[in-house]
Order: C-alpha cells, then sequence, then structure tokens
C-alpha cells in the first residue's frame, strides 16, 4: 500500500517569517533489506525476521487464508486461519502453524480491542521459540536497523511511501497551518477462496 502525500503549505516553510515551522511527516525507514517488503500477493507485512548470519532481515507476511478443517459442531467444512511466512527463492516458507483467535496458542480474547503492541507481542509468540528473539514488528520504533527521514510540509513536495513496512507519524506544527492532500494506492483486495463457507 503505497501513501502519498502532496504538500499544499503556505511558502517558505521552516524559514523565519515564512508560512509555518514544524509539522514534518517522520519515517522510520528500514536500511539494506533488499527485500520486497509491505505486501506479497495480497497479503501484508507485520513483522521482520533478523537472518541467524546478522546479515540482514527479511519481511514476514500474514497469511489470512489457510484452509483447515473445521470442527464437527461448526457448520461449515472449512475455516480459515493465519500463518506467518517469508518468501525465500520466490516461494513462500511458512514459519509458523496455522492459528487464529479459537487456538490455544492464541494470547489475546477475542472480545479484546488488540493494540498494535499487544498484537505485535502476540503474533511473535506464534513463532518458534527459535525465531521468536529474531522477529520484530513494523510497528516497532526506534529500531537499530531504522533510518530516521523527516520531510518538511514544503509547498509542492509529493512524498511516497510504503504505509505498511514504513513506520510514520507527523509531528507538532509549532507555527502556520501546514495543509496535504493525502490518498492512498492498494494492491487489489483478495478475493474470499472457493472454499470459504462451504
Amino acid at each position: 500500500s503505497i501513501s502519498w502525500l502532496l504538500y499544499l503549505s503556505a511558502d517558505g516553510w521552516g524559514q523565519p517569517c515564512g508560512g509555518g515551522a514544524g509539522g514534518a511527516l517522520r519515517a522510520y525507514c528500514r536500511r539494506g533489506t533488499g527485500a520486497s517488503c509491505g505486501a506479497h500477493e495480497g497479503n501484508l507485512q507485520v513483522g521482520w525476521l533478523a537472518l541467524h548470519d546478522g546479515q540482514g532481515e527479511e519481511p514476514v507476511f500474514l497469511d489470512g487464508w489457510v484452509k483447515a478443517q473445521a470442527h464437527d459442531d461448526d457448520a461449515c467444512q472449512w475455516k480459515a486461519l493465519y500463518a506467518l511466512y517469508c518468501v525465500r527463492n520466490g516461494l513462500r516458507q511458512y514459519v509458523t502453524e496455522p492459528f487464529g483467535p479459537g487456538s490455544p496458542s492464541w494470547p489475546l480474547a477475542r472480545e479484546e480491542g488488540v493494540e498494535p503492541a499487544a498484537f505485535a507481542d502476540a503474533i511473535a509468540t506464534q513463532l518458534p521459540g527459535n525465531l521468536q528473539t529474531l522477529f520484530s514488528s513494523t510497528e516497532v520504533v526506534p529500531h537499530p536497523l531504522q533510518k530516521v527521514h523527516d520531510v518538511e510540509p514544503t509547498a509542492g513536495t509529493l512524498v511516497l511511501f510504503d504505509a505498511v513496512a514504513v513506520p510514520h507519524e507527523v509531528l507538532v506544527t509549532h507555527e502556520g497551518e501546514r495543509l496535504a492532500m493525502a490518498g492512498w494506492f492498494h494492491e487489489p483486495q483478495q478475493l474470499f477462496p472457493a472454499w470459504h463457507g462451504h
């Protein structure tokens, strides 16, 4: 999912007697991954796995359509579960067993409102023990492998970034009015698989 911002703030932003100050977009960009990130085949990236050799990391994606046999008391024969995977040599390599809100391994209650940090912790518990310490959520800031980029809201500046893989925030505006047009380019939404609901 690519986010875009076109700044429309007054001229002279950040300069003495200019249109305003502050309000920069702060982006926490991962350095040197060399891997495609953000989304894979419609599945969103939820984290990073550090490589065992310490030479970088790879993106971790959440597959929300893992086909699993439903229990006898369910009206349907099949149900969808989740699983985490990495893309290695162009193929999915699952790094967890399938899981879901009803799984014994899932630590959050179904009715609980899930904050990003709690969700990231819950995701990490699904990984085998040897991978849990190598996992970091896409939401984690700061992180040693991130480089911080601040983009001032200067009129006419167009900013494009992957809103899934790049944590970001808007800093406080100290003077003036920060104006921008914003939008998103999303990948096509996944269709329900033919087996779902049967």
